[in-house]
């Protein structure tokens, strides 16, 4: 209960009692005061406490604080001394919040829709599809008369890698992104696709181009009959690889092989492109000069989903 003092004819209201021990003069811990008889404390005393501060941490167990401070009933504060005495036990002043683990990581290859599993930054690398290797180009073979004439054809271009981007963005817990990934580039010189981003976050990273087809083997007549050069690497963040000329031959022995040129490796960049074919021809009999192998299809795009913090 509110107590008050009579100063120059006014009643005021009491803030502190002051008693003398030993020469000193002392704020009392308490007022008592005479109700029906009865000696009753005029006060009582209890912790206020603030809120709890943000945590420091998104994830993986971070920390929150509040402060503490003693009052009296009547709303008057006081040093915590005061609360001690009165036999009030303060609470705790730090607890652990987010103590969830942190997202690890992941790299997604088909269509999703990503869900953010707690507050913070996380990083999207965005990979276009890889292109499609090349064909190799088709062997040539010719019998005349004083003896044959063979060609392997030129290998295949090696398909351009996809090309990439990123972003960063912070998101709060249960915020989504969609993913569309990008097709794999088709064997025999298939471009790749494009992967985009949507929802709370918005990128694109088109994919690479297919690698170019051999050049067959060529020639009629014994001054011409050489392997036809090989395709070129497809475009990307990183070019396919351009494919070699088919080796020729002539002459009569039967038994003799030919082979074609080998086809282009795949662009390296953001999606690994496909490898071109081998031109025709390779490790043939030469009366048995083949058809160029076919291209080998490229990656499907990709999204690798980082958390920063």
């Amino acid at each position: 209960m509110p107590v008050s003092a009579r100063v120059s004819g006014s009643w005021k209201a009491q803030h502190h009692a002051y008693v003398k021990v030993s020469g000193t003069w002392k704020t009392a811990l308490n007022t008592f005061v005479k109700v029906s008889g009865v000696w009753k404390k005029a006060y009582t005393y209890s912790y206020a406490y603030s809120g709890w501060s943000a945590c420091s941490k998104n994830c993986g167990s971070g920390t929150q604080t509040r402060t503490a401070t003693c009052r009296r009933s009547d709303g008057v504060t006081v040093p915590d001394s005061f609360c001690t005495a009165a036999g009030v036990s303060k609470g705790a002043l730090s607890q652990s919040c987010n103590t969830q683990s942190c997202y690890a990581g992941g790299d997604y290859t088909s269509n999703t829709t990503f869900t953010a599993p707690h507050n913070g930054t996380y990083r999207f690398t965005v990979y276009g599809g890889g292109g499609g290797g090349g064909k190799g180009g088709d062997g040539f073979y010719k019998s005349i008369d004083w003896g044959f004439i063979t060609a392997g054809g030129g290998g295949g271009g090696g398909g351009g890698g996809g090309y990439f981007t990123s972003r960063e963005q912070y998101l709060s817990a249960g915020q989504t992104v969609s993913f569309s990934i990008g097709r794999a580039g088709a064997a025999n010189s298939g471009t790749g696709g494009t992967t985009t981003l949507g929802g709370n976050v918005s990128a694109s990273a088109a994919g690479g181009r297919g690698g170019g087809t051999g050049g067959k083997g060529g020639g009629t007549t014994q001054s011409n009959h050489y392997g036809g050069s090989g395709g070129a690497g497809g475009g990307g963040s990183v070019n396919g690889g351009n494919g070699s000329g088919g080796v020729s031959k002539w002459g009569s022995g039967m038994g003799e092989t030919v082979s074609g040129g080998a086809g282009g490796a795949g662009g390296q960049g953001g999606r690994w492109g496909g490898a071109g074919g081998q031109g025709g021809g390779a490790a043939n009999k030469i009366t048995s000069v083949g058809a160029g192998a076919n291209g080998s299809a490229g990656s499907s795009g990709m999204v690798r989903v980082t958390y920063l913090g």
